[in-house]
């Protein structure tokens, strides 16, 4: 599922020049930290994802390439489109490329205070992709979450969020399974994450924790992903990146691993650019 591609900012600059925290709109997954306020209404943004699992069914790796447009239409708000596009390479088995499912984002931002803001938006996954290739799922999801920002001195940190509910009954998988990122009919989804400016050079590194929480009497699109009967165990994975900023496209490189047994991904190297027009 796209969220947990898991939330991917934008131009980077001092702390000092920050007017009210703003996020960047990426979706319940990891996502480079808030950045400051600008006139720009459009940003647009690119992450690259190679990603290695061991299922149940099948092992292997993929790699997602996911371009996304932002628009502001007023400061407070933030509408975004994210389309996948993936390869994926099934050892002992035949390769596949397409479409994923491509979602689309709304989300309103109240600043509570100079330092802090809360945001409350809605994540809805559109059935395109490539079921059959076990690149995406086949029905609707939606994704209602709550993001809180803040910072302080040369320290910022992310709280966020969500509840995924499938908008459809469950479906048979049995004869197609899901690789990229299987997930539950309905999780408990959240992350947190904090970054530190080192201003002498322009960097800021950047760790966190992102975590699924299948909810009782659902039904997982790749079973068992440690093995059977073990889908339902909460998933939680760390993840460390670097925000680069290089002539106002602010690059993020970085790895997220698995810290819990069950798990629907093993390892994932990412690369996240943004850049404001």
């Amino acid at each position: 599922m796209s969220y947990l591609q898991f939330k991917f900012g934008i131009v980077f600059t001092s702390l000092a020049l920050f007017n009210a925290p703003a996020t960047a709109s990426c979706g319940l997954q990891f996502c480079p930290l808030p950045t400051p306020e600008t006139e720009s209404k459009w940003k647009v943004g690119l992450t690259s994802e190679l990603t290695g699992f061991d299922f149940a069914y099948g092992m292997g790796t993929y790699l997602t390439t996911l371009p996304r447009v932002q628009y502001r239409p007023v400061p407070a708000v933030l509408l975004s489109l994210h389309i996948p596009v993936t390869f994926l390479d099934i050892y002992g088995e035949s390769d596949a490329f397409g479409l994923g499912n491509p979602f689309v984002q709304g989300e309103y931002r109240l600043n509570l205070a100079l330092t802090h803001s809360l945001s409350f938006g809605a994540q809805l996954e559109i059935p395109l992709g490539d079921h059959s290739a076990g690149l995406a799922d086949d029905h609707f999801m939606l994704l209602p979450f709550v993001t809180y920002v803040g910072f302080g001195g040369n320290l910022k940190w992310a709280l966020q969020t969500g509840w995924a509910q499938s908008l459809s009954g469950h479906h048979d998988h049995a004869e197609s399974q899901v690789y990229v990122r299987p997930h539950s009919e309905r999780e408990w989804v959240f992350n947190a994450v904090a970054g530190y400016l080192i201003s002498l050079w322009n960097l800021e590194p950047q760790f966190g924790i992102d975590g699924q929480i299948p909810v009782a009497d659902n039904h997982d699109h790749g079973p068992g992903l440690v093995s059977e009967g073990e889908s339902e165990e909460a998933r939680l994975f760390g993840f460390t990146a670097l925000a680069i900023d290089v002539a106002g496209t602010r690059f993020s490189p970085g790895f997220k691993w698995p810290l819990t047994r069950a798990r629907n991904l093993d390892w994932s190297l990412f690369v996240k650019i943004d850049r404001e027009l």
